[in-house]
């Protein structure tokens, strides 16, 4: 059975994760456990913040995206995502590679391919064409009463098995690049 993670960034990175087939982590002992629990095939679900640092924080909604079949894992040493190029440095450097990706209905319409500024106003209509997580939460709670805390705002985290269940409740397109 696969497991279910949940995949936390801000929409900048989704909007990059999204466009390449892949998510990283920071390279923190919890992360490093749980990237080496990840194994090809498990589902991981992909939640963005209401965090930006281009965004003022109520211009953004925190959301499900979408989610993804996960593939193979590497450690990378170059710089991928804005802020690490804005910084100089890799800071998720623990990485997972899709094998299919699936985007909310309204995402699924987006331009992903074409080169955007993270202050672009693609950002924020992609923030808002995900299912609230909040509304995520409750029709958890409207199949299952008794199911687990959705999320504690980690990078990574396990979820409770029936999340897929809600996914499947959800209306999500295949995405290719």
């Amino acid at each position: 059975m696969a497991t279910l993670w949940m995949l936390t960034g801000s929409t900048e990175n989704w909007l990059t994760g999204i466009k390449n087939g892949v998510w990283a982590f920071p390279e923190n002992p919890t992360n490093a456990k749980l990237w080496n629990e990840i194994n090809r095939g498990d589902i991981g679900i992909f939640h963005a913040t209401k965090k930006s640092a281009y965004w003022y924080q109520d211009q953004l909604q925190p959301s499900i995206l979408g989610y993804s079949i996960i593939g193979i894992k590497e450690e990378k040493n170059t710089l991928w995502f804005d802020d690490e190029e804005k910084d100089k440095k890799n800071k998720w450097p623990l990485v997972i590679h899709f094998e299919k990706i699936f985007i909310t209905k309204k995402a699924s319409v987006l331009d992903f391919s074409k080169s955007i500024k993270p202050d672009d106003n693609l950002i924020k209509v992609l923030s808002w064409s995900g299912y609230n997580y909040s509304d995520f939460r409750k029709v958890g709670k409207s199949l299952y009463p008794d199911i687990g805390k959705f999320m504690d705002q980690k990078s990574l985290q396990k979820l409770d098995p029936r999340y897929d269940s809600i996914l499947k409740e959800l209306k999500f397109n295949e995405v290719c690049f």
